[in-house]
């Protein structure tokens, strides 16, 4: 439907019928005689018509035009509300920017709401929970996190009421503006974030580079003031005072990975132990949960105490994919031999000779459990890891993790992987348990023992050989390069038996350098 050329039939209309004959009637009653053209040299026959008539004509005029307005905005409804209509309709509203990418996102289908395609158009838009990643047409790159309100004004332009928004401009969308109740902020050239609510209170945080701030003073004054990085201010748009506040560099999501549901706040690193846990890397993982190589996925340790989770695992020659976690390759034991270590059918042959066998869990904790009722607690140098603030990955020998350091780099689009750190150790917390000692009496050559690896696609760059429980924490620094795909971390037994061999790597630590 055409609604311009539907308007300009009902003009016509009027102009034809209604008006014209309501002219011709009132000059009727005036005994006026009307002239449809000036130049006519002969006079024209008058209809007449009754009041009745007149009326039913502009009756009819009504209908016309009530059915255009109703008709009019069914096709904007209809194509506001036709995501997953196979008909496209011609629509005069302008698409601005498109739907990049988004978390756990709902939106409130009352308002606009982004097309199957991704693409926005001008309009108001509220996003009720989640995160979603929007890029304007001319190049500003927007995380906004819900609850959150907004409208999309232009290309270069848009209008927060109410949510959080961390906003990246490139040079070639310089001068992309953001409004608020009150106020304005121009970029620069930056990254910046906004946050706003109904009290109107709006903080403004600059990352990198400036953004210009016009704000609406009392008594009508407006003033302009500049905001450069690592500072911050806050507007109250009630009383109109302006004041700086103390920059929070890391409290906006910057870049979301829905395949691997990161969320990245510019951390400068990267928890393996908390991937390990079913997690980012960034704090979603959870404590006390493990990879099983038997299963596969990640399970709650709790389980621990179930006999058929605890039973060793052997001779398997295979690699074991981990499917649902995005950043973990695989886990495999490490024997002599062409050992399978990536699903790419990447080899190391360079593993000692080992008992080929593992309980083949890998823990995000500090405790293990080995029944209910028996717990062990993981220190290392006397302090006890695997909590949030001191996390660490522990696993049996023999035992190996692969890391995709590929995938972590596209679910942290733009930042660079500068180098892998951690401290490894067999745990002190076998010292606080009777089994040990009762060993060592049973056999006085007894000793615990492990070898650990740290490999980069395929090759050792780190390896340290029968490290045992008297050794202490050794330092572990890889610096890494951009084209490295594999991390593997790996613990063999140093003396073909597996005995008390729980090993660690705490604070394992992948950091970070945002890329210009």
């Amino acid at each position: 439907i055409d609604a311009n050329v539907f308007i300009e039939r009902v003009e016509k209309d009027l102009e034809d019928s209604a008006i014209r004959t309501a002219l011709e009637t009132e000059n009727a009653h005036q005994n006026i005689p009307f002239e449809k053209e000036k130049t006519a040299t002969k006079a024209q026959p008058v209809t007449r018509f009754t009041r009745t008539e007149l009326f039913s004509t502009l009756c009819r005029v009504a209908i016309v035009l009530v059915v255009a307005t109703m008709l009019i905005y069914v096709d904007r409804w209809v194509w506001n509300r036709g995501v997953n209509s196979s008909t496209r309709y011609v629509t005069t509203l302008q698409e601005v920017a498109t739907l990049q990418d988004q978390i756990d996102a709902q939106w409130d289908r009352m308002l606009e709401y982004p097309f199957e395609d991704g693409r926005m158009k001008k309009g108001r838009y509220r996003l009720t929970r989640g995160v979603a990643e929007v890029h304007f047409d001319e190049g500003a790159e927007l995380v906004i996190e819900g609850p959150a309100e907004w409208s999309l004004d232009d290309i270069d332009e848009m209008h927060l009421y109410s949510g959080m928004i961390f906003t990246r401009v490139p040079e070639q969308a310089m001068g992309f503006t953001l409004n608020v109740k009150g106020a304005k902020f121009i970029d620069l050239g930056t990254e910046f974030a906004v946050k706003t609510d109904d009290s109107g209170l709006t903080e403004l945080h600059v990352i990198e580079g400036k953004v210009q701030l016009f704000a609406e003073l009392q008594a009508g004054r407006v003033i302009g003031q500049t905001v450069i990085g690592d500072q911050a201010t806050c507007y109250d748009n009630k009383s109109g005072r302006v004041e700086a506040i103390a920059l929070k560099k890391h409290a906006f999501v910057r870049r979301i990975d829905s395949a691997s549901n990161a969320l990245w706040k510019g951390h400068r690193t990267l928890d393996l132990a908390d991937v390990v846990g079913g997690g980012n890397g960034f704090g979603s993982g959870q404590l006390g949960h493990m990879i099983s190589m038997g299963v596969g996925k990640v399970i709650p340790q709790d389980c621990y105490h179930d006999p058929a989770r605890r039973s060793r695992i052997s001779n398997v020659s295979d690699f074991v994919p981990i499917r649902s976690l995005p950043f973990v390759d695989g886990l495999f034991i490490p024997d002599d031999g062409a050992v399978q270590i990536t699903q790419s059918n990447l080899r190391f042959n360079h593993f000692p000779d080992t008992s080929g066998a593992t309980r083949g869990n890998i823990f995000n904790s500090g405790r293990l459990l080995y029944n209910p009722n028996d717990i062990l607690d993981l220190k290392l140098d006397g302090k006890v890891y695997g909590t949030a603030d001191s996390p660490a990955i522990c696993m049996r020998t023999n035992l190996g993790i692969t890391f995709d350091l590929a995938a972590i780099r596209r679910a942290v689009g733009g930042v660079k992987l500068v180098r892998f750190t951690s401290r490894c150790g067999i745990s002190e917390g076998l010292l606080d348990r009777r089994a040990y000692y009762i060993a060592r009496s049973e056999d006085p050559r007894f000793v615990v023992s492990a070898d650990f690896w740290v490999l980069i696609d395929g090759k050792t760059v780190f390896e340290r050989k029968d490290v045992r429980l008297q050794t202490g924490g050794i330092d572990v620094e890889i610096d890494l390069e951009s084209n490295d795909r594999y991390l593997t971390l790996a613990v063999t037994d140093g003396n073909d038996k597996d005995s008390f061999d729980w090993s660690l790597f705490v604070e394992p630590t992948l950091e970070l350098e945002e890329v210009d």
